[in-house]
């Protein structure tokens, strides 16, 4: 689906593709807070508020972060999918 100019979409992405990030100025890059973080073992679970929007990620299982911290994310382009509203 190619999205045309001003057409309102839902954008995808996958947990495991948006990263954390400390570059506020970088293309799509979100704001939020730590909701909720779970040890998988192989990973951290986390989901992150952003307003009234819950967005779960999914990072390295070394990432230092707490509940409640407030967090970056880049949501790299290539790997965002739209869809339509």
């Amino acid at each position: 689906y190619r999205a045309k100019a001003g057409e309102t979409v839902k954008v995808t992405v996958r947990p495991e593709n948006i990263a954390l990030t400390t570059n506020a100025g970088a293309e799509n890059v979100v704001c939020g807070r730590i909701d909720t973080i779970v040890y998988l073992g192989n990973l951290l679970d986390c989901v992150v508020a952003i307003g009234a929007l819950r967005l779960r990620v999914q990072l390295h299982p070394t990432t230092a972060l707490s509940s409640g911290a407030r967090v970056q994310l880049a949501l790299p382009v290539e790997y965002c999918l739209a869809m339509r509203s």
